[in-house]
């Protein structure tokens, strides 16, 4: 433990004054340095640790912060780093946090760092608008620690701290390279069911910060719904909307990204209503409302099942540019090359569209695809499948998608969403603060009927040097055309194709069936995935010959 009386001048050019916290890994001391300035001083021993490599993940892990930190206003800023104990340990020097006890008095004496939980502790219950504020300003922070492949571990009260009254993520320490979070680490409450260590895991603990500061409840009363705010003003109850998604069970529920929290944050800011959600309308309107609209599902069902062709007929030739096809026939075989799939997890076959489908628990079932030369798409691609969603309620989920934990270089992938069916990819030379997530993104705008087959092509295509038009299609028909910044060429990656979830690690599992699965070279036209739709369950056939 380092003592004023033994250490005073310890880190150089800084005298330690007392000691203003402690952790299982070190402790923060209250420090001036030569010109007059206070600062906090972290030191971290080496003999704090069961062994060497926890020692080395938390130094890199402080180093990437501070690089970070240097850039975005809402991480604590590290300042300094250095040996401590001889090369037995490392310290870092921090901006101070704002103190708690204003500016009069001692400052040495009275000081105690101005920290959420203080804020908490004070006024209980803060307003919405702060709260909004406040939770905008974490989940951009969030957002850039998660692109860098780095997690918080403790997003909490006390280690938010307000530094010129700006809220900023603290408690250094604990952050950590998505891939090497092994240990359990965090403060209980504000870990999710599932356990500490992924990004799903830092939304939840921002959105459980949020239900305290915003409601004046503990933690522990987030689900006794008996004692949340009765009539809420349209601010908090859309507030209640994100935090609820936030902290959603299973986390495949939850916001993919801190960036889709932080666009829901900044729509409630402006006014705006926040994405589609299709189960608050039951509870508003009842079971008669149900009722019909289930009615209503079916018999547009029906309606588009009249104009599908039969299984008995004959299946059409399938457009040219075919690449690749996983009908899930009791296998992962690619039909139309050499790209063969490999079952992961629990993964079943049922019932399909055609002959048979994939079936997908939501829970840890994938298929895994290996990347090729045949692909890589870098001017056009067109991804077409059928599915059914099992799922009572909208989620995020991964249909056939290309990317890793982190959001880096990714090829045009198709997906859930709460907003509806997304198509995106992510050009990482674009400046993302154009787009609400940090993927070139486009949503329908309604999430699909529950255990209905559906029929969704994606194409995408660059339109020009530095724009891509992302192309919908749902039963045949398009339904959104958007365009984009970035270019196909800048997302090439060698990361695997997964169907039934997004991203290896696996996350953000689909429940339900997917069939017919099928990546085209090309740009399809309107006609030719209309054609694909009508055939129904008759299917397609390679252009040389019969369906295998």
């Amino acid at each position: 433990m380092v003592s004023p009386s033994e250490e005073r001048r310890f880190p150089p050019g800084y005298e330690l004054l007392r000691q203003i916290g402690a952790g299982g890994y070190g402790e923060v001391w209250l420090a001036r340095h030569d010109s007059g300035v206070c600062r906090a001083v972290k030191v971290i021993r080496r003999t704090a640790f069961p062994e060497q490599r926890p020692f080395e993940r938390e130094l890199a892990g402080v180093r990437k912060f501070q690089a970070l930190a240097e850039v975005h206003p809402s991480l604590i800023r590290v300042l300094e780093m250095g040996e401590a104990d001889g090369g037995k340990g490392f310290y870092y020097t921090m901006e101070l946090a704002d103190n708690a006890n204003g500016d009069g008095g001692d400052a040495v004496a009275d000081y105690v760092p101005h920290t959420l939980d203080v804020e908490l502790a004070r006024r209980k219950v803060l307003p919405t608008e702060s709260c909004v504020e406040w939770g905008i300003a974490l989940a951009s922070a969030l957002e850039s620690l998660h692109r860098q492949g780095l997690i918080h571990r403790d997003v909490k009260p006390s280690n938010i701290l307000f530094v010129q009254k700006r809220p900023k993520l603290g408690d250094v320490g604990l952050v950590i390279e998505t891939a090497e979070a092994r240990s359990f680490v965090g403060t209980e409450g504000y870990i999710p069911p599932e356990g500490p260590g992924t990004i799903q895991a830092d939304i939840y603990s921002l959105g459980m910060v949020l239900f305290e500061a915003c409601t004046g409840l503990s933690r522990h009363d987030y689900g006794d719904c008996s004692r949340w705010p009765k009539a809420p003003s349209p601010a908090l109850a859309a507030l209640l909307r994100v935090i609820r998604r936030a902290c959603a069970e299973p986390a495949r529920r939850r916001y993919h990204s801190a960036g889709e929290m932080l666009a829901d944050l900044e729509r409630i800011q402006r006014g705006e209503q926040i994405g589609a959600n299709r189960w608050r309308p039951f509870f508003r309107l009842g079971r008669m409302w149900i009722a019909a609209s289930l009615l209503a599902v079916g018999a547009a069902w029906l309606t588009w099942s009249g104009k599908l062709r039969p299984a008995s007929a004959s299946p059409i030739p399938a457009p040219p540019g075919l690449v690749a096809w996983w009908r899930g026939e009791d296998d992962a075989r690619d039909s139309a090359g050499d790209n063969h799939g490999t079952l992961i997890g629990n993964v079943g076959f049922a019932p399909g569209m055609v002959d048979k489908a994939f079936q997908f628990n939501g829970t840890n079932g994938y298929v895994r695809i290996p990347k090729s030369p045949s692909l890589t798409f870098s001017n056009q691609v067109t991804i077409a499948l059928w599915f059914q969603d099992h799922s009572p309620v909208p989620y995020y989920a991964g249909l056939f998608s290309d990317r890793g934990r982190v959001e880096g270089h990714t090829q045009p992938t198709v997906a859930l969403s709460p907003e509806g069916i997304a198509l995106y990819f992510n050009d990482p030379s674009v400046d993302d603060r154009v787009h609400p997530t940090a993927f070139e993104i486009s949503y329908t705008g309604t999430p699909p009927p529950p255990r209905t087959w559906l029929h969704v092509a994606g194409v995408f295509e660059q339109c020009s040097p530095s724009e891509v038009e992302l192309r919908t299609f749902v039963n045949g028909k398009r339904t959104v055309t958007a365009k984009r910044r970035g270019k196909l060429v800048n997302t090439l990656n060698d990361h695997p194709f997964i169907i039934g979830a997004q991203s290896e690690p696996p996350i953000l599992f689909f429940e339900g069936l997917i069939d017919e699965v099928s990546v085209y070279n090309r740009a399809l036209t309107d006609q030719e995935i209309k054609g694909v739709f009508a055939a129904g369950r008759a299917g397609k056939r390679l252009s040389s010959g019969p369906r295998e």
